[in-house]
């Protein structure tokens, strides 16, 4: 949350939580059978690459994740917002977030960033896309917000 300038609606012991993500893209992984210990074979599928382009508000980071690291490979080749490379700010073994520069070179005056993402994958299986907030509503606006 530190690096993307922003505060999670809440948090549930050290787990920041926005409430209002926007999934832009998802699949889910079919589930190990449980057949044997690792509880997955390894995707032995030659990778591909595929493009993605997604319109996220200036305020929105960008977060890339890939639930089932180690076992399928997805790795993230390239990151563009409006045509400008974007390092990540955070970079796991599973998950990249990236934010873009609110300067007049990443943003046009519309307020829109429109990221293009080149990864190489074997399957979608696994991976999430994901908008972020970067700004946020106080819990008081949330007010059921993660009650336990």
């Amino acid at each position: 949350w530190d690096r993307i300038g922003a505060t999670p609606d809440c948090t549930v012991g050290p787990i920041g939580i926005a409430l209002q993500p926007r999934v832009l893209e998802s699949t889910a992984g079919k589930i190990a059978d449980g057949s044997r210990y690792l509880p997955r074979d390894f995707n032995r599928v030659e990778a591909h690459t595929e493009h993605f382009r997604f319109d996220l508000a200036a305020n929105e980071a960008l977060l890339i994740t890939n639930y089932l690291f180690p076992y399928v490979l997805a790795r993230v080749d390239s990151v563009t917002a409006n045509m400008q490379v974007v390092t990540p700010l955070v970079t796991t073994e599973m998950a990249r977030i990236y934010a873009s520069s609110t300067n007049s070179a990443t943003t046009d005056p519309s307020g829109v960033v429109t990221w293009e993402i080149t990864m190489s994958l074997a399957t979608r299986d696994g991976l999430d896309i994901i908008a972020v907030p970067t700004s946020h509503r106080s819990r008081d606006e949330h007010p059921n917000a993660c009650r336990v």
